[in-house]
């Protein structure tokens, strides 16, 4: 997901596929040069988790002990 994401930054034709990557919506070289994250990929960052752990539940509860 990291290369997807740089390589999306690159060429134009794989930066529609690059969205998918959670690491399009964090920035470590713009907070190291004192810009904060932008609230919109803070909520997507959030989300993202949230329906991950969700999905993990489910499948945790559907196992077969």
């Amino acid at each position: 997901m990291f290369v997807l994401d740089y390589v999306g930054r690159f060429w134009d034709a794989v930066a529609p596929v690059a969205r998918v990557s959670p690491f399009h919506y964090f920035d470590p070289f713009g907070m190291m040069g004192g810009l904060p994250l932008a609230t919109s990929n803070v909520v997507t960052l959030l989300a993202v988790f949230a329906a991950g752990g969700v999905i993990a539940n489910i499948a945790y509860a559907r196992r077969d002990l």
